[in-house]
């Protein structure tokens, strides 16, 4: 599994066919009425090659109002995570304010727990994307969900290694305020066990900031 929107109802189902299934039911009240039903519309940005630089190669996951490709920056053929702001929900302010929010707190942000952030900005149709590493495994909530209480020895090893991430954050002034199982992604990578990534900083607040218009900002439901 790889790097998701943080509302997984929300996980993937493990089979294919449900997968598909469950990304069309997302992509309808994504985008509305220009979904036709029983169809996919994610999957027309599929092969594209957004702003010339990431070829859109398949969908990943669909969250509350963006969608996750797996995409290859073709300059380098890096595979990456490509986070695509659809709909009317590019015209939101509020919802806008969240992605850019997430984009730029990220960007400043360099600890090897901290999902990282490639590059951000507006394709040219005018849809917003943030392009970030590209993660196999999966978050702590899945891990959670299906074998229960962690023993001591593992929730330490990864609560200090949450506590690595939380502390450049800080350092920076940037607080997460959303720090939840399905926001700690646990990653596959060779002699590491795991080996935690903190995403979602799309209600971040950095530090000595005004308040106002922050409710709009975290109000239930609205979560990439």
């Amino acid at each position: 599994m790889s790097t998701t929107p943080d509302d997984a109802d929300d996980q993937p189902p493990s089979e294919s066919t449900s997968l598909s299934a469950e990304i069309s039911r997302k992509a309808a009240r994504l985008l509305g009425a220009s979904a036709r039903p029983g169809t996919n519309p994610f999957d027309a940005h599929i092969g594209r090659a957004l702003c010339g630089r990431y070829r859109i190669d398949s969908v990943i996951g669909a969250g509350g109002f963006g969608v996750v490709f797996r995409a290859t920056h073709l300059a380098v053929s890096q595979p990456v995570a490509l986070k695509l702001m659809l709909g009317e929900h590019v015209s939101n302010a509020s919802q806008v304010a969240r992605f850019e929010r997430e984009a730029m707190s990220v960007s400043r942000l360099r600890a090897p727990n901290t999902i990282r952030v490639f590059d951000f900005g507006r394709d040219e149709h005018g849809n917003l994307f943030i392009v970030m590493e590209l993660l196999a495994g999966r978050p702590l909530s899945s891990v959670l969900a299906e074998v229960g209480a962690l023993s001591p020895r593992r929730v330490a090893a990864i609560g200090v290694q949450i506590a690595k991430s939380l502390a450049e954050a800080h350092e920076a002034g940037i607080v997460h305020r959303d720090l939840k199982p399905d926001n700690i992604f646990l990653a596959d990578l060779p002699g590491e066990e795991d080996y935690v990534k903190v995403l979602d900083f799309g209600i971040a607040k950095l530090v000595g900031e005004q308040d106002a218009g922050q409710n709009e900002l975290t109000r239930q439901g609205a979560i990439i």
